[in-house]
C-alpha cells in the first residue's frame, strides 16, 4: 500500500473541495475587470453608506478608513492602496484603476452604482473558475487579520467636553445641596417625645 503523505491529503483536499464549489457559487457570476478613477471609487463607496442598510465591500488590496459622525451618519475618510512594502499611500482621485468586480456588482446589483462610474469593462471567467485556480494554486490558505476595514467615532469637540463636565458638577453639587437640606429639615422639626409626670 502506498505511503499517504500531507502533501497527497493537500492534493486530495483541492480536488474534493473544488466540486463543490458549484454549490457554493450557483450563479453565473463572471470576475469581470474594469477602470475607474480614484474619485469614481470613493464615490461609489460613499454613495452605499446612505441606504439604510449602510452596506460595506469587503476588498482586497486596499484599506477602508469609515468615520462615523456625532450625528450617527457614516462617511467613507479615506481609502488607501500599497505603494510599498508595508506601506500604504491615499489613493489618487485623478487616477485611473483597474478593478475586479464580479459581474453582479459591475451590473449594478444591490444597488451599488458601478456602471455610473465605469469607464471601461472587459468580462472575466466565471467566479468560480478564478476561486478554483486560487485554491489550486496556494500552498496554503490561512486565514488572518488584514485590518482592511477601519472603524473610528467622531469624539466631542473639547469645548463641548468641558461645557458638559461643567454641567455635570453643577447638578452633583445641587443634588448634595438638596440632600443637606432635607436632612436638615428632618432633624430639626421632628417631634420631642413627651415628658409624663407622676405624682
Amino acid at each position: 500500500m502506498p505511503k499517504i503523505t500531507q502533501r497527497h491529503l493537500v492534493t486530495i483536499f483541492r480536488n474534493y473541495f473544488s466540486t463543490f464549489l458549484l454549490a457554493v457559487l450557483p450563479f453565473n457570476n463572471t470576475l469581470d475587470t474594469v477602470t475607474m478613477t480614484g474619485q469614481s471609487i470613493k464615490n461609489v463607496l460613499q454613495n452605499q453608506l446612505k441606504n439604510q442598510d449602510k452596506t460595506v465591500l469587503q476588498i482586497s488590496g486596499g484599506k477602508l478608513y469609515y468615520k462615523r459622525l456625532m450625528n450617527k451618519k457614516w462617511i467613507l475618510d479615506n481609502l488607501q492602496l500599497p505603494c510599498g512594502p508595508n506601506h500604504w499611500c491615499n489613493i489618487e482621485d485623478t487616477k485611473v484603476y483597474s478593478v475586479s468586480l464580479t459581474a453582479y456588482l459591475s451590473n449594478g446589483g444591490g444597488g451599488w452604482t458601478f456602471p455610473k462610474y465605469i469607464l471601461s469593462k472587459k468580462v472575466g471567467p466565471p467566479a468560480y473558475v478564478s476561486l478554483q485556480k486560487y485554491i489550486q494554486n496556494q500552498p496554503m490558505i490561512n486565514q488572518r487579520l488584514e485590518n482592511r476595514i477601519i472603524i473610528s467615532y467622531e469624539l466631542q469637540p473639547e469645548n463641548d467636553l468641558k461645557a458638559t463636565k461643567f454641567l455635570t458638577i453643577f447638578v452633583i453639587i445641587c443634588i448634595l445641596v438638596l440632600l443637606l437640606i432635607v436632612s436638615y429639615r428632618i432633624c430639626h422639626f421632628q417631634p420631642k417625645p413627651c415628658k409624663i409626670t407622676m405624682y
